[in-house]
């Protein structure tokens, strides 16, 4: 018998009704308001770990400093999300749309977000340790003082996005578009920048 977790929840209308969360698969919502049912997890407290929320609508919800340690989030959509804190080490994104999301201070270490739409997100101060951003639409994100080794921006589109301050070792920005891009005052050893498209980028004070 696999431990779970049990949410009951009162709808305005209806009877009451269940909530079964199982680590490391699939949540069953059972028909029940998406949203409902997400608002009663965040505030049940309980650490969102393993589980697979793919194709999920969870724009604007609030997971600021919460677990969501190898969370499945394909294709999910995070727009206006908070995640400010939260830990994202080892969760796949790819594809999930996160415009105007707000990871500041998170933990994205090992995360897949390829492919991501991430329009003007706030990535300031995240840990980017082997995180993935290959392919990524990552136009106006600022990653103003981000940690990270080994980051891939890989044909990421970057039109706009800040990097003030940040310290990126052996990041891979291999055919990136990163116009107008501003990576004044970053700390870039053994960053790879082959074949970018650059105009109008800064690169002011950069190391």
């Amino acid at each position: 018998t696999l431990d779970c977790t049990i949410l009951r929840i009162a709808p305005t209308r209806g009877p009451d009704v269940s909530l079964r969360i199982y680590p490391a698969r699939k949540t069953d919502l059972g028909g029940i308001d998406t949203e409902l049912a997400w608002l009663a997890m965040l505030a049940s407290g309980e650490p969102f770990d393993g589980l697979d929320f793919s194709l999920a609508n969870l724009a604007d919800l609030d997971f600021s400093g919460r677990s969501l340690q190898g969370t499945l989030l394909v294709g999910a959509d995070l727009s206006r999300c908070s995640l400010a804190s939260a830990k994202l080490a080892g969760a796949t994104l790819t594809r999930a749309t996160l415009h105007e999301a707000s990871f500041e201070g998170a933990d994205l270490s090992l995360a897949d977000l390829a492919l991501v739409r991430a329009n003007e997100a706030n990535f300031k101060g995240a840990q980017l340790v082997d995180t993935d951003f290959t392919g990524a639409d990552l136009g106006k994100a600022s990653f103003d003082a981000c940690e990270g080794e080994s980051t891939q921006f890989v044909r990421a589109r970057l039109g706009g996005a800040r990097f003030h301050g940040a310290h990126l070792r052996e990041a891979d920005f291999t055919a990136a578009q990163m116009e107008g891009a501003s990576f004044d005052g970053a700390l870039l050893p053994e960053v790879r920048l082959y074949d970018v498209v650059a105009h109008g980028a800064s690169f002011r004070g950069v190391k």
